[in-house]
Order: structure tokens, then sequence, then C-alpha cells
């Protein structure tokens, strides 16, 4: 048997330990950097997303740049009211949710069916009417006054389906002002967004709808109907990001949803987000928001840490070898 030193069976302990350790980091960091991996050969990914998102136009070429980027990865899209949304994605039908429902988000996040989730980008939305009408809304202060004057005035003002986010949101901001949406001539028309705001620009009335949808579909308007009311901080559309959670979804095809998770939040997408409409529209349409949401900056942080372990141990082995 071969005796060696005490020190030198220290220091073939310690080589050992760091191989040990480089080896877990390495294993680590493949499944945080390269995601793809997770993916297979035909993954598909079931999105759903509220009629309001996608009838402004980014929801398509998001999903455009994101299946350049993955073309492993094929997005199959359902569209429907937001309420819909969430009860479709309670019944673990999809993989990934795109909401603009607090209170369903809410809900779904705090049973523990989201893997991930962030509000991810942000619009806002605009009382939209005929620029030549009878009311007087220069000296409106806020929603409240241009609800009030709508509603003392018996105005034509067309919402859309009470399943949509979009009457929900109106809704929720007129019982704020104690405002009962309840005149004769309010009509629900029972319909999507796109087709609620078509209704009224044939009727020359008034409506609720978020800019994205307003500006992708103005020129389809023969009335000239412009945002009577906008840019309100109160009338913000949060846009949730959502990964459904494989735990309680075993279904769930959690690969794909990860990887457009990745890409929704990283910079360039979002840099993209920001930019989205303003070379056809000349404004911007969407914020974004995700480096703002603390679960990604939390998920970020984590990545850094993981990186620089990396980068000491992958040191110190070379100090030791």
């Amino acid at each position: 048997m071969i005796y060696l030193p005490i020190g030198f069976q220290n220091r073939i302990k310690r080589l050992q330990n760091f191989i040990y350790k480089i080896i877990l980091i390495f294993v680590y960091s493949i499944a945080i950097f390269h995601p793809v991996a997770e993916a297979k050969d035909t993954s598909v990914l079931k999105l759903i997303a509220p009629k309001t998102l996608t009838d402004s136009g980014i929801v398509s070429v998001l999903i455009e740049r994101f299946e350049k980027q993955n073309p492993s990865v094929r997005v199959e899209l359902t569209t429907t009211g937001a309420l819909n949304v969430m009860e479709q994605a309670k019944q673990g039908k999809f993989d990934f949710i795109l909401s603009h429902y607090p209170t369903g988000e809410k809900l779904f996040i705090t049973d523990g069916s989201a893997l991930h989730y962030a509000e991810i980008m942000y619009n806002y939305f605009a009382i939209i009417g005929p620029q030549n009408n009878d009311l007087d809304f220069s000296n409106v202060k806020n929603l409240k006054d241009v609800l009030q004057q709508l509603s003392e005035h018996n105005s034509d003002f067309f919402l859309p389906n009470p399943r949509s986010g979009t009457f929900q949101k109106v809704q929720s901001l007129a019982s704020h002002y104690n405002i009962k949406l309840d005149w004769p001539y309010l009509v629900n028309t029972h319909s999507d967004v796109k087709q609620t705001l078509q209704q009224t620009d044939d009727m020359e009335g008034f409506t609720f709808a978020d800019m994205g949808s307003y500006l992708n579909l103005k020129n389809r308007f023969e009335s000239g109907m412009v945002p009577i009311y906008r840019d309100d901080v109160i009338m913000q559309n949060h846009i949730m990001a959502i990964v459904v959670n494989p735990k309680q979804y075993p279904q769930v095809n959690v690969a794909p949803a990860n990887l457009f998770w990745t890409f929704l939040i990283d910079d360039n997408t979002q840099q993209f987000i920001a930019q989205f409409g303003q070379d056809k529209y000349g404004v911007q349409l969407f914020t974004p928001v995700a480096h703002l949401d603390n679960a990604v900056i939390a998920e970020r942080s984590q990545t850094i840490l993981t990186l620089q372990k990396h980068k000491l141990i992958i040191k110190l082995f070379q100090l030791y070898c």
C-alpha cells in the first residue's frame, strides 16, 4: 500500500470536491441557459390570449418572432374573452396564458396553478367617439367627468361582451366613480372589441376600447372616430404572462412554455414591444415592464449569482490544478 503525505492527500480531496462542484454547476447551467434542449423536436405550445390583445396585432407578431428563433416549436393560438381565457386555463387545456383580467389572474396564481408569472407590458384604454359631437369634453378632469356627460346626455355608448376584459375594466372604473352603466342608450353588443368598435362607428356613438385595438382597426372606420379621453393612469391595461404549473396540470407541455416565458421577458423582446406600431401609427402602443416585476428581478438575480459561482469555481480549479 502506498502512503501519501497528509498535505498531498488533502490537496487531492480538495481537488475532487472542486471537480464535483464544477460538474454540478455545469449541469445546472445547461438547465438554465440552454432551455431549448428541453423542447422536443416537434414541440407544440398551446397559448391562449384575450381577443382585445390579439386585435391589437402584437400577439401574432410576437409568435412569429418566437417561432423564428425557436424553429422546433409551433404555437397554437386560441383567442377568446378574458373571463373565458382564465376558465379554460383552469381546465388545463393550455400551456401558456396571456391575460388582462386581474381578478382571474390572482385566483389562478393564488391556488398554485402558475409556475411563472409576470406583467410584461401595458397599454391604455380610451373613450372613443366621433370627432364632431354635441358634447363638450374640453374641461373634463378625469374619466368620471366623461362618463357623467355620456350618462347625462343619454349618449349612444357601446360596450363589448360582459365576459371581456374590456367590459370588466370599464365596469370597475364606473363602480369606482359610483356611476351606473344603465342609461337607455347604453348598448351591450355581446360582441368582441373589434365588432363593438365597428358598431360604434356605424352608429357614430361612443365606446370604451384599448388604444392598440383602436389604432390597428381605425382604417376601417368611416365616421372619423378619435380618442375623446385617454392616457389616464387609472385606465391602464395590464398584460400578464403566465406559465401553467405542470404540478397542477401534468398534461402541460412545460418545455416550450418556459421557452416562450424566457423569450417574452428577454430585453430584446421587451425593446421590440416598446417599438411595436411606432413606425405605422407614430405612437408607442405598449410599454414593456417585465424588468420591473419582482419575480423577473429575482429570476435574473439568481441567474447572475449562478454565473458568478460558475466563474469562481473555474478560477479555483485553475488555481489548484
